[in-house]
């Protein structure tokens, strides 16, 4: 046997490993488990609803009313002076210089992201 593998040339020669039908197999097992378990999961979401609070910690959550004990008087007033005093760099330009108010949203939600110095 060690004279027909000395006749091969290096690349006809088998190095000893995984075989690859069982790396075939097992490759088809996973993507066929994991197709079927994502078309089970989206396929029927109210059981998966109720377990997702606990997956995220509470992230997703209907908490639609701000701490009790955190004034957001001085957000509102801050946004007011804004919407009244603001004068864009860019209002003598032909760039659109326009913020919505979803804009200014997002960047308080940056805001207090950043406030924790956590990147």
């Amino acid at each position: 046997m060690n004279e027909q593998n000395s006749n091969q040339s290096p690349e006809m020669q088998r190095t000893p490993g995984v075989n690859p039908k069982l790396a075939s197999l097992v490759t088809v097992l996973v993507a066929v488990v994991a197709f079927g378990g994502g078309w089970a999961l989206g396929g029927d979401k109210s059981q998966i609803a109720p377990l997702l609070p606990a997956f995220v910690g509470g992230a997703l959550t209907s908490n639609d009313q701000p701490p009790a004990d955190v004034d957001f008087t001085p957000v509102w007033k801050a946004w007011n002076v804004l919407d009244d005093k603001f004068v864009p760099a860019a209002l003598g330009t032909t760039s659109d210089a326009t913020t919505t108010p979803q804009d200014k949203v997002w960047g308080m939600i940056e805001g207090m992201a950043a406030s924790l110095g956590d990147p």
